[in-house]
């Protein structure tokens, strides 16, 4: 294993997010179409021929001196739809401000040099949300020397984009266990494919070897974050499950997991305790770990409040149900437990790493089961 280089990215400096904070700079694909050939697409039962599809997005480390395009924040019917929404609209956001977002990311720049594998991330979005309002933590993932190929589920995420221009929207799902195991579905889909492409020696494939998938796991945010779940404790290819503020569905509720789990919770939740969750917390026989961030909201393990914060600074956050947490502050605790649970069981960082964070941040309560501390004890 190649050594990852020194100094960190410096990003792009017309960007209103934090640059990433790790050595690598990010590179990312235009968004992919994949046709799942052996499944029916559930949203559409008057056309018994409509295969399930998903548009996805593979961003991956590469050099510090890397030259290129920027890659766009979304493309612009993501950010018409954006617009057109709740907390978009309580802002009064046109649907150019999120045109004029920036990334870090540079557009179709080759890997990093050298013969290395990174580890793999998986990341779904929440019930009405794109991937792209997470570039953030996306982003900063990658610096540290991930790879993170993010999901749209059609009809479950907000609005899916396909090649030819057309569209779906959400669909609220009236089977919601019918739905949660279509979005599990999705993800051990698309890893069937990144396995595939992994050993593909027969063309001009970017990602062939570059994956490595004993190194694999899967996060994601509310619905995303349970779809993260349910993935990884029926998927023996997927190491650890991380959630961020989403609920508890499926197998982990009565069977636990002896896999690595780890939630974040918001501030708006703490008050109504999810009788799942402590469901499957009493069940798990791996390590669980679970991080309360006082102050904050649903959104606050997104870009959103930064990005409303940026076009309108004299809103109070709270009046948009943003939190009361600072933006950045909440993006960098995202950030600093996201990457050390990642970086523990899948990369043997110790496990001290992960257990002291929040020891940084008075708006953390952790606790943890089946490690050093108990649950109930907390630091």
């Amino acid at each position: 294993m190649l050594p990852d280089p020194a100094g960190v990215c410096a990003g792009n400096p017309n960007s209103i997010f934090p640059p990433p904070t790790g050595p690598y700079c990010v590179g990312t694909t235009a968004p992919i179409h994949l046709i799942d050939q052996s499944r029916g697409e559930p949203f559409t039962p008057d056309d018994p021929n409509d295969r399930r599809e998903l548009m996805i997005q593979v961003w991956y480390p590469i050099d510090q001196a890397a030259t290129g395009e920027r890659a766009p924040y979304m493309d612009a019917q993501t950010a018409a739809y954006e617009a057109g929404i709740p907390p978009a609209t309580w802002a009064k956001m046109p649907a150019d401000a999120f045109l004029q977002l920036q990334s870090h990311a540079l557009l179709d720049t080759p890997f990093a040099t050298g013969l290395k594998k990174f580890p793999l991330l998986l990341f779904s979005p929440g019930l009405k949300r794109e991937y792209a309002t997470y570039t953030t933590q996306i982003e900063n993932m990658v610096s540290h020397g991930y790879i993170v190929v993010t999901i749209n589920h059609p009809y479950v995420s907000g609005i899916t984009v396909f090649p030819d221009g057309h569209s779906v929207e959400v669909s609220l799902p009236a089977d919601e266990a019918g739905t949660f195991d279509l979005v599990v579905g999705d993800a051990r889909f698309v890893l069937d494919t990144l396995v595939g492409w992994n050993t593909d020696f027969t063309g001009d494939q970017p990602f062939t070897c570059r994956f490595d998938l004993d190194r694999a796991a899967m996060y994601g945010h509310s619905y995303g974050g349970s779809t993260a779940v349910g993935a990884v404790v029926v998927d023996d290819r997927l190491r650890a499950a991380l959630n961020l503020d989403g609920p508890t569905f499926g197998a982990i509720i009565q069977q636990g997991t002896d896999k690595p789990f780890f939630i974040a919770i918001s501030d708006e939740h703490l008050p109504n305790p999810d009788p799942d969750l402590e469901s499957a917390w009493a069940h798990l026989t791996g390590p669980g770990f679970e991080a309360a961030v006082a102050d904050s909201a649903h959104m606050s393990f997104s870009d959103y409040p930064t990005l409303l914060h940026d076009f309108a600074p004299s809103i109070p956050l709270w009046m948009l149900d943003m939190g009361k947490i600072d933006p950045a502050v909440a993006l960098e605790i995202t950030d600093r437990y996201e990457r050390a649970f990642l970086d523990v069981y899948l990369k043997g960082a110790p496990l001290d790493e992960l257990m002291s964070i929040a020891a940084d941040y008075p708006e953390v309560t952790f606790q943890s089961k089946n490690t050093v501390l108990s649950r109930g004890a907390a630091q």
